[in-house]
């Protein structure tokens, strides 16, 4: 039954981050509809103690956005530099999983 429930709630668990994915993608379009009260609220909830820095503001994002933030421009250096995005596993899991199964 313990293993039924742990199974279910990391479903669960990757369902919300999908969700979270998808919507984080649709956040430009999203920001841009909303009036300027919601705009602050949303700023707020992504932004912690950013600064301006030589005439530029230097955004700090609150977890998890800033692993958003980190994974988005290893992205794009590597899609400069091949042409291409690559797989983003090497971010989120850069070392081989502990569950594969190795052919014998």
């Amino acid at each position: 039954m313990r293993v039924k429930k742990h199974q279910n709630a990391n479903h669960s668990y990757l369902g919300e981050g999908v969700t979270i994915l998808e919507l984080v993608q649709k956040a430009a379009i999203l920001y841009d509809k909303q009036n300027m009260a919601e705009k602050r609220r949303l700023i707020d909830f992504v932004l912690s103690n950013s600064i301006w820095q030589q005439g530029k503001l230097i955004p700090t994002c609150r977890k998890p956005f800033d692993m958003l933030t980190v994974t988005n421009l290893f992205s794009q250096k590597k899609k400069a530099v091949n042409g291409k995005i690559d797989s983003l596993r090497l971010i989120w899991l850069p070392r081989p999983d502990s569950n594969q199964r190795h052919g014998g």
